[in-house]
């Protein structure tokens, strides 16, 4: 079947308003944000954001890895830096702006934390995920291969890994905030998505995707609201393996009823609408670097100022310049692609 991937740009745009959300409410108390949080089960949908994410991006790993040629490698020069440029300059150019705000606001002295912080993903809420997405770079094919080759050695292998940083997490060996440098706990997603675009025919015709959704969705409940706090899943439970089978579920269903989402915008206005929503979620990464810097410059102001509703405040400014910020940086890197030919060799 034919995909346009419409499903994927709805989900990728309705997480990174949920990204937003998320940490524009954070600026609140503790109690107050938990009180929120719990009231309207952001542990359901909001929490759910940076899963969908990952899910999503296995997924079209795995289809720009099937679409190379025999003569091509997801490893040479010309097709993995391609890659790269569409991190890693986008990345440098918030942070520098976040620098040059930072020394013009006397908050900050470049110096060998600052190259630390940029290996560590820069300031501001959500720092991990641009240096766990270039780990997802280089560790993908390994992943995607082992599963080929084998579809129950493969789940197997990245469950043991989650299972290990679990109990490592559980027994003090490593820190509850390690998932901020290494990408270990998210490999879970990737191997969700690389099911999903393999294996998605198969499932359909299963029961697989309902009892992920169920048992993800119970775990949460049951965790959130049944009065059960597991020990052994330390933190971040609605990114652990459990919460992601929740999350695979529900890219799993947006994916096979992707037709129907497309019949929701079948009016001319509808249309527009829905291009709107696509060009939101091809712009999540550089909506998301925006939303680091702004949150790094409104923070410190609240402290001071109470603005009500500041959320959608937050949310407009982050998806317009987040957009714009896209726009302009696709032509740049279409205009340098065409000027400069990388030789593969």
């Amino acid at each position: 079947m034919k995909r346009n991937y419409i499903y994927s740009d709805i989900l990728k745009a309705i997480s990174i308003c949920f990204v937003i959300l998320m940490h524009s409410l954070q600026y609140k108390a503790n109690a107050d944000y938990q009180k929120i949080y719990r009231e309207f089960g952001f542990d359901f949908w909001v929490a759910q954001a940076v899963s969908v994410f990952v899910i999503i991006t296995g997924f079209h790993y795995a289809a720009s890895l099937e679409g190379l040629s025999k003569e091509e490698t997801w490893y040479r020069k010309d097709i993995f830096l391609k890659k790269l440029l569409r991190i890693i300059p986008a990345f440098t150019f918030i942070f520098l702006l976040w620098n040059v705000y930072m020394l013009f606001a006397g908050k900050y002295k470049i110096g060998i934390d600052s190259l630390f912080l940029y290996l560590k993903g820069g300031a501001g809420p959500g720092g991990y995920y641009t240096p766990v997405v270039l780990q997802f770079l280089v560790i993908f094919p390994v992943i995607y291969y082992i599963l080929k080759k084998s579809l129950i050695f493969g789940c197997f292998f990245v469950f043991s890994l989650n299972i290990l940083y679990e109990y490592m997490v559980y027994n003090g060996v490593i820190r509850s905030s390690f998932h901020r440098l290494c990408g270990i706990r998210l490999i879970m997603g990737l191997l969700f998505g690389i099911i999903i675009y393999r294996y998605a025919g198969q499932l359909r015709k299963s029961v697989i995707p309902y009892l992920m959704f169920a048992g993800g969705g119970i775990f949460l409940l049951y965790h959130n609201y049944g009065g059960y706090r597991t020990q052994f899943i330390s933190s971040w439970i609605c990114n652990s393996f459990m919460g992601m089978a929740y999350s695979a579920g529900i890219v799993f269903f947006a994916y096979y009823h992707e037709d129907l989402l497309e019949q929701l915008f079948e009016k001319p206005v509808s249309k527009k609408i829905l291009r709107f929503i696509r060009y939101i979620g091809k712009a999540s990464y550089h909506i998301f670097l925006v939303q680091q810097l702004w949150f790094c410059i409104s923070f410190p102001l609240r402290d001071r100022i109470r603005i009500r509703y500041a959320y959608i405040i937050d949310l407009s400014i982050c998806i317009i310049l987040g957009c714009a910020f896209y726009f302009i940086y696709s032509l740049i890197e279409g205009r340098m692609g065409k000027k400069v030919k990388i030789n593969p060799s």
